[in-house]
């Protein structure tokens, strides 16, 4: 239904005059707003691991990946917490990869292959998994651009043989 009312193509967005452009450290020039992407997401993962470690609410949130029904019962709005994360990074990231109507497809695979990697319901080993998946992915697709997307596959199948939980599972063994 999106297709048809939007159409097939990538829509792109107009970030703010003061996230564009570049900035130079030393001899390296860095874009702005990719930047802040990397420093808005390494805070809100440190704000996001302090949370769910250190707080009741934490407590309260990793009893809802475990146990929905049981967090909804102590007044947790579980929908509202998943989408709004979703959200966010959805937001973030539609400057850098545009927004279509298969953007959530386009990416799932990723996804799942960070939550598998790293672990289900930890937030260290999805961020772990992220940073491992995500730079073997560049690496791998700028070094061997005939089968560098293949490569993250082979880290996933490597880390799952030798830790079949992920690398920092929070299940039982």
């Amino acid at each position: 239904a999106a297709t048809y009312a939007f159409g097939p193509l990538s829509a792109g967005i107009r970030i703010p005059d003061w996230l564009q452009g570049r900035f130079a450290v030393g001899t390296m020039s860095f874009p702005v707003y990719r930047t802040m992407v990397i420093g808005f997401g390494a805070g809100l993962a440190l704000i996001l691991w302090f949370v769910l470690d250190r707080t009741l609410i934490g407590a309260r949130v990793r009893a809802a990946v475990s146990n929905r029904a049981m967090a909804e019962g102590v007044g947790i709005n579980v929908p509202l917490l998943f989408s709004a994360l979703a959200a966010v990074g959805g937001a973030l990231s539609i400057e850098i990869f545009g927004l279509s109507p298969t953007y959530a497809l386009d990416y799932l695979v990723l996804v799942l292959l960070v939550v598998i990697v790293g672990g289900m319901g930890s937030i260290r080993g999805a961020f772990a998994a992220s940073l491992l998946i995500g730079i073997i992915d560049n690496a791998g697709k700028f070094l061997l651009p005939q089968s560098g997307g293949f490569l993250i596959y082979l880290v996933a199948f490597a880390v799952l043989f030798w830790r079949p939980s992920g690398l920092f599972s929070t299940a039982e063994h």
